[in-house]
């Protein structure tokens, strides 16, 4: 029993904190590019398929971002998108900070 434990403690600790990046899917209801104007965050709004909608936001530097961002000029309210980043305490995810985070839009179904 205790090697059982301490495996899964050891397994724990190697793991990667890929996973501890929340991931969003669902369907773009308002994309917001104008902040990145004067320096801000571009913003998204996504409807999961359990009816919630986050917030994503996009810094204006995406050059400086880690992430793989596409081209977030050509997503459309409409459009279903998949992203993976930091989550804010006010629920806000940011695709940005880390190599394994991503903002990508998916092929449309049917």
């Amino acid at each position: 029993m205790r090697l059982l434990f301490l495996s899964l403690v050891l397994a724990g600790c190697t793991g990667s904190v890929q996973s501890a990046a929340p991931t969003v899917a669902g369907e773009v209801v308002a994309v917001d590019l104008d902040p990145w104007a004067y320096d801000s965050n571009a913003t998204l709004d996504v409807r999961t398929e359990a009816g919630e909608t986050v917030r994503v936001e996009v810094p204006a530097r995406t050059n400086l971002c880690q992430a793989s961002l596409g081209s977030l000029s050509e997503i459309r309210p409409g459009d279903r998108v998949e992203v993976r980043g930091e989550q804010s305490a006010s629920a806000v995810v940011t695709p940005c900070a880390q190599p394994d985070h991503y903002l990508r839009r998916m092929a449309a179904n049917g």
